[in-house]
């Protein structure tokens, strides 16, 4: 059964004016914003140039609590002349978790609320203020979690962390560790 003449011309009607507020909504989201005025611009300096991006700074550390813990230390990847510094990874602290038959060795990591360490350009990263226990040493590379063993012999790596004390885990190399980009 046809519908009658005054119901498709509203329907119709109807289409159009939606059809034509999304297609103005549009023009106005794809117009070209003005440029801005000479006040609202930054200095220009002899660095500045558009085939340059500029330098990431640093996030600062921040103040370290007398009753938590520190660790600091540096990470490697490859061997030899292929020795990288493993930049850009994020490293976590996972709680060390006793199995059924009392023995450590597993680790629980929740990456909300894990100590975190990002590793710098040279290879050097610093936890602050973790609470005094017993972890493990996580490593995400790329799409990766990584377990970090011992670097000297692969057995488990716990590391304890005691109040107001630094432990330095020192020079860590792991010669399988993944490039980066």
């Amino acid at each position: 059964m046809p519908l009658p003449h005054f119901f498709t011309t509203t329907y119709m009607n109807a289409f159009r004016y939606v059809a034509m507020a999304v297609i103005a909504a549009l023009c106005v989201a794809c117009a070209p914003s003005p440029a801005p005025s000479p006040s609202q611009t930054q200095p220009s300096t002899s660095l500045d140039s558009p085939l340059t991006s500029p330098v990431p700074t640093p996030r600062p550390l921040p103040t370290q609590d007398p009753t938590l813990g520190s660790i600091k230390g540096s990470l490697f990847g490859g061997a030899g002349a292929a020795r990288f510094a493993a930049r850009d990874v994020v490293l976590f602290l996972g709680n060390i978790v006793q199995g059924p038959d009392g023995k450590e060795g597993i680790v629980s990591l929740d990456r909300i609320t894990a100590p975190r360490a990002d590793v710098n350009a040279d290879g050097t990263f610093t936890f602050v203020n973790v609470p005094p226990g017993r972890y493990g040493l996580t490593a995400e590379v790329d799409t990766l979690s990584l377990l970090l063993n011992k670097p000297a012999d692969g057995t488990e790596f716990i590391i304890t962390v005691e109040a107001g004390k630094q432990t330095d885990l020192g020079e860590l190399v792991y010669p399988d560790l993944p490039p980066l980009k």
